[in-house]
């Protein structure tokens, strides 16, 4: 995703991670006070996925509403899940079918609604829909979906991938609710600003890592903080220790991205070592940590290497797994800070061209519309209700990137793609602002 700073692909970032805490159970009151628009009552998100198996594939979607009373009160008001069926998938024909609008199922939940489990579109009658209310069910049953639905209304969680009422839907909409439960909590890493954050304070490394165990056909996944800066003096030991487990996944992280590293920035390893003996932290044994850049035999206190380097290594194990897993979803926010632009194409062109996964970023280094193809870029408008599009009219001989400034200066596409700016008025305005003088008032003085 392209566009001008402020267009809003921060915000689909934050959608997205939104969903994903809200399906992982994590989701708080607190963060859906902020999510909605100020001045908004009603917010909606929606995430839809193609999923397969051996017989057909799917579309998928799952949305939610969020909104805010009379009171101000902003909450979780209704989930939904929609599915279509396809036809089975021609692989000698090398495209998806078409969905097959007459197989269109489904399900919604109203977590505001204590009498009324969920509704669902009728296979018997077109557009109506059959609703399952705590009448319908025994009171043992009843009584639990209650207590679980006002917990979830109350604490702002999800109802619909609650597995306490699965009983009472198909087993095929089940699998499809069960897939859309695991490609979002497991298959799914995204990676926002905050990391980004963490790096340029330059004293821990966020490490996104996503293993593997082929032989137990088990995944561990997750984001370990790992101390790249020395000097810990202003920081309480407690942030500085990692336990054993902590940093046997560091290590086997380490060692899965120093497969990779060296072909990127040329004879560069990473080690991670033990810096003080082990420590009893809550009954677990547990270190402070050094992490150690290895460069054509000499070694470096990690520290010292640039963002762009720090960038690299904080979200590699994330590419090796997009680039090997068809199930992976990474969405990265600002892919290209710090990293060298033809490094940057060439690691996007490698997972276009052979990657098996899906990876989302965000950018503005316009170098990667010169290495993929423009069905892989959507591009940020300033009509909020029309926030993404695709470049249209675009030719195989056309240059992409000359015909994206194009549009930004001239125009031409569908929705004005940014906001002209006048070098004449921030002249000024610099002017303005070097002529502002600071005087300290009587009562603001330090005593």
């Amino acid at each position: 995703m392209y566009g001008q700073n402020g267009s809003g692909k921060t915000a689909l970032v934050q959608a997205l991670e939104f969903v994903q805490d809200l399906i992982r159970g994590e989701t708080s009151s607190e963060k859906i006070d902020s999510i909605i628009k100020n001045g908004e009552n009603l917010m909606e998100i929606q995430v839809s996925f193609l999923m397969q198996n051996k017989k057909r594939i799917y579309l998928c979607a799952y949305k939610i509403k969020v909104e805010k009373n009379d009171q101000k009160k902003v909450y979780l008001s209704e989930e939904q899940v929609t599915y279509r069926r396809q036809i089975k998938l021609e692989k000698e024909r090398g495209y998806w079918p078409e969905i097959e609008r007459r197989y269109e199922h489904i399900l919604i939940c109203k977590l505001s609604d204590e009498r009324e489990i969920f509704k669902r579109l009728s296979s018997k009658k077109k557009d109506a829909y059959e609703i399952l209310n705590i009448d319908d069910i025994s009171v043992e049953k009843g009584l639990d979906l209650i207590v679980e639905k006002k917990e979830s209304y109350k604490k702002g969680t999800t109802f619909i991938f609650n597995e306490a009422w699965e009983d009472f839907i198909s087993e095929e909409f089940s699998n499809i609710i069960y897939k859309f439960k695991l490609k979002l909590q497991r298959k799914t890493r995204i990676v926002s600003n905050k990391e980004l954050g963490l790096i340029y304070f330059d004293f821990l490394l966020p490490l996104s890592f996503y293993l593997e165990d082929t032989d137990n056909q088990s995944v561990t996944y997750g984001t370990l903080s790992v101390i790249s800066h020395k000097n810990h003096s202003a920081v309480d030991d407690k942030f500085l220790l990692m336990s054993n487990k902590e940093f046997e996944l560091a290590a086997a992280t380490f060692n899965q991205i120093n497969q990779v590293l060296p072909t990127l920035i040329p004879g560069l390893t990473l080690t991670l070592s033990r810096l003080s003996d082990s420590i009893i932290r809550e009954g677990e044994v547990s270190f402070i940590t050094y992490l150690i850049a290895n460069k054509n035999g000499n070694q470096i206190p990690f520290y010292c290497e640039s963002e762009g380097i720090k960038r690299i290594v904080s979200i590699l194990s994330l590419l090796v797994a997009v680039y090997n897993d068809p199930d992976m979803f990474i969405v990265i926010d600002e892919l290209d800070a710090g990293v060298y632009e033809f490094l940057l194409g060439d690691i996007i062109q490698l997972i276009n061209e052979h990657g098996k996964g899906q990876l989302l970023f965000t950018s503005h280094n316009l170098r990667l519309l010169e290495v993929l193809d423009v069905d892989n870029f959507a591009f940020s408008t300033t009509n909020e209700a029309q926030r993404f599009i695709k470049l249209k009219d675009i030719k195989q001989t056309n240059n992409l990137r000359s015909v994206y400034i194009r549009a930004i200066q001239l125009g031409g596409q569908e929705e004005k793609m940014y906001e002209k700016v006048s070098t004449f008025k921030m002249r000024k305005a610099f002017e303005k602002a070097g002529r502002e003088k600071y005087e300290e008032k009587e009562a603001s003085k330090c005593q």
